[in-house]
């Protein structure tokens, strides 16, 4: 099948909103088995908002029950930026983050312990293993910090 531009903006046009050409869509679930590249696919789009979605100063989290599983989307982008000579120039790791200078932006790896996640600001965050969060504090937490976004996910 060939590639046609056309038929990709009428697609992207469903997920755009006309009015204010933000997002339609905050929200996305995604169901996929063990071992079919979810962190991989995550990792890519954790490092996109951070540095391509025309958002300074983003900040991107990886959330999960313990802060290993939070961090194996964040060692998969890492390793995405070690591996590319372009990703490597632009986004340096710091002790606890992979940070983008250009557009202030940083992508973190979290535990659960909702109640040091206060005052955060966030654009991206990524819930890994949703099902192993008992309550819906740290979720709403997280929520609440993507409040001052103009179009967070």
């Amino acid at each position: 099948m060939k590639y046609n531009p056309h038929s990709y903006q009428k697609y992207a046009a469903e997920f755009i909103d006309k009015e204010t050409g933000h997002r339609r869509y905050r929200e996305t679930l995604f169901l996929c088995g063990r071992k079919n590249g979810k962190s991989t696919l995550l990792s890519g789009l954790a490092l996109y908002m951070m540095m391509a979605d025309n958002e300074n100063g983003s900040e991107v989290y990886s959330i999960a029950t313990k802060k290993d599983q939070a961090r194996i989307v964040f060692d998969e982008a890492h390793n995405m930026v070690r591996q590319s000579p372009d990703l490597s120039k632009h986004i340096k790791k710091r002790k606890t983050d992979l940070y983008f200078a250009l557009g202030m932006s940083k992508f973190q790896s979290l535990g659960k312990n909702s109640d040091t996640l206060d005052g955060l600001n966030a654009h991206l965050i990524i819930v890994d293993e949703l099902h192993g969060i008992k309550d819906r504090n740290l979720y709403e937490v997280m929520k609440q910090s993507q409040s001052a976004r103009r179009q967070p996910l």
